[in-house]
């Protein structure tokens, strides 16, 4: 006499190894869900331009600021992309800072991060050749 073999069962670890996979596996990834996007106009780029950067800091910033949660994120201003030293160093034909406010968890250290703490006005200098992606060169305060 043959068993049945139970099919839910292999399903159902699966589904289960999956689960835990998903959890640990973004566990301690930066928090981007509730960042406050603010609005800064600009005369050098369209909207399209500094909405395309924001996008590029918070893909970072969810990979790479484990345990870390981005409270506010802006275009720096016009002032500060005039920088044609920065397109020299980092091999772009334009530059564009934005500025992000986070806090850190206990977990962050590792990146080098004081824990719970919120920094302000960190900075995210990224270059790009005329009309492709932007690509982060350098952070940090100042």
């Amino acid at each position: 006499m043959e068993k049945k073999q139970n099919t839910k069962k292999p399903f159902i670890i699966l589904l289960i190894t999956v689960a835990v996979i998903l959890l640990f596996g973004l566990k301690g990834c930066g928090d981007i869900l509730h960042a406050e996007t603010i609005s800064v106009a600009s005369e050098k780029f369209s909207q399209d331009d500094i909405s395309q950067a924001v996008r590029t800091v918070k893909a970072d910033f969810f990979r790479n600021y484990n345990d870390c949660t981005l409270l506010t994120i802006r275009y720096a201003g016009d002032s500060r992309q005039s920088d044609s030293s920065v397109n020299r160093q980092w091999g772009g034909d334009e530059n564009i800072t934005i500025l992000i406010s986070f806090s850190t968890g206990k977990a962050s250290s590792q990146q080098g991060f004081q824990p719970d703490m919120t920094y302000e006005n960190w900075s995210v200098i990224m270059v790009r050749e005329k009309g492709a992606n932007w690509r982060i060169v350098n952070s940090g305060l100042g």
